[in-house]
């Protein structure tokens, strides 16, 4: 994804940006609760690995519909 959440904030979308870093923040603490328990350490490790998945993902998908910019090396939409 490159770098969205500077991209984001050096643009004046620092709402945006807290606003996405808070939902994945929520959905990892909902994540480690829910597998610790099961896996231990590594339960830890996945739930903090997808929401850092998660929120990369939103943070893309903002960048590409508010600024209209691609910061990924993959092709999306008209040339």
């Amino acid at each position: 994804c490159g770098p969205v959440g500077n991209l984001l904030i050096m643009t004046k979308h620092e709402i945006s940006a807290m606003l996405c870093f808070t939902f994945s923040t929520v959905i990892n603490f909902g994540l480690n609760i829910w597998l610790i328990p099961l896996y231990g350490i590594e339960g830890a490790a996945i739930a903090t690995a997808a929401s850092l998945v998660l929120n990369n993902l939103l943070m893309l998908s903002v960048v590409l519909v508010k600024l209209k910019i691609n910061p990924t090396v993959f092709f999306f939409g008209k040339r």
